[in-house]
């Protein structure tokens, strides 16, 4: 039940065993030279209470912070020379700082914490933020992995997240959303992947999603294999099911080879994909229902690309009785009267069943074609 300031006043306090917190504790520094503790022995804090950090440094060779409660980082650093810098099944706030494990993962969640990140440095040899269950809402941030291994990832995803922004850079992925069913991993088969904004670059992917289903609205993901590999179910962009707009600038993704590769169901609805041996692969599960798909080139640092978007009809449709023009044929032909001609104006992308009462005798003209 206590509340405890410490200032350390441009000093080092120096442990060998690890300090256990399990009432408020705020951790400061008021002078010009920052201090803080140095544990070459262990973990420095095991916190099961509220800890604050602001502008101190905290330096260990095990785990920095063991975390059960609630922590939060607005200044400082927090550095593991051989450990995870944070492991956590709490929940944590960074609002700045620097975040350093030299020998593993920087930011270890393993448990049910519904965490926050709105700024600050997260830097790992193998993963910055591993995400193995809970849940975290990064908002900004630079997060990176230094090494070429399989884990050198700058956001491992297994259970939920939201990222509105932030740059997520790793030697073999800038983000990966995946699931390890074995063993301890079967404790989240479940999960989310929202991304509304952020820089993913990734030496082999820029996302790599291989397990739980994703929605990106925003964003940029670059890949020097592909921006994005999907194997899931993955929305790119919000449906509007109506023919007011579609954004062709975000998101957007970029690879060396395919700006995604497809191999599960890929909703397009919003952004641009260019690739220098083609945009995509696969088909879309679905596209944008009153659009058409182009698929052109462009030009990335004067390189070459395949660059797909999608952009409106733009009144492909005609009542010729009704001097009319629609923009979807479900509608046209509902607004049909007996014998009423409806003709093409241009090219038709349609993805949906369509039905025609009996009652009703309509005229399509043949002068162009209606492709399913």
């Amino acid at each position: 039940n206590k509340n405890i300031s410490i200032d350390f006043n441009g000093h080092v306090l120096t442990l060998t065993q690890p300090i256990q917190n399990e009432g408020t504790l705020t951790l400061k520094e008021t002078s010009d030279t920052t201090g803080g503790i140095i544990n070459n022995k262990s973990t420095a804090f095991t916190n099961n209470g509220t800890l604050n950090i602001n502008d101190v440094k905290i330096e260990t060779s095990g785990t920095s912070i063991s975390n059960t409660g609630k922590m939060q980082m607005n200044s400082g650093s927090i550095k593991s020379s051989n450990n995870y810098a944070i492991n956590t099944t709490g929940q944590y706030i960074i609002n700045d700082g620097t975040v350093i494990s030299d020998n593993s993962d920087a930011i270890y969640m393993n448990g049910g914490s519904n965490s926050e990140i709105n700024g600050g440095t997260v830097t790992a040899k193998n993963t910055a933020i591993l995400n193995r269950s809970g849940a975290i809402t990064i908002n900004d941030g630079n997060f990176t992995s230094l090494t070429g291994s399989a884990y050198s990832i700058g956001l491992y995803n297994y259970a939920n997240a939201t990222i509105n922004g932030g740059t997520f850079t790793g030697k073999t992925h800038g983000l990966e959303s995946s699931d390890m069913c074995s063993g301890i991993w079967c404790d989240s088969p479940h999960g989310s992947l929202l991304i509304t904004g952020g820089t993913f670059t990734g030496e082999q992917n820029g996302a790599n999603l291989t397990y739980r289903s994703a929605t990106i609205t925003g964003g940029t993901f670059k890949g020097d294999q592909y921006g994005i590999y999907n194997k899931t179910t993955l929305t790119l962009g919000t449906k509007n099911n109506n023919s007011e707009s579609i954004n062709i600038q975000s998101p957007r993704i970029i690879g060396g080879t395919y700006g995604l590769y497809n191999s599960g169901d890929t909703y397009y609805y919003d952004g641009k994909i260019y690739g220098k041996t083609m945009s995509y692969n696969n088909e879309f599960k679905e596209i944008e229902r009153y659009s058409k798909k182009i698929i052109d080139t462009d030009m990335i640092d004067e390189e070459v690309y395949y660059v797909t978007y999608l952009i409106l009809n733009d009144n492909q449709l005609y009542n010729v009785e009704k001097n009319n023009y629609y923009n979807d044929l479900i509608n046209a032909i509902n607004e049909a009267d007996e014998n009423d001609t409806i003709q093409l104006t241009n090219n038709v992308y349609y993805y949906e069943s369509v039905s025609i009462n009996s009652d009703k005798k309509i005229n399509l003209v043949k002068d162009k074609k209606i492709r399913k």
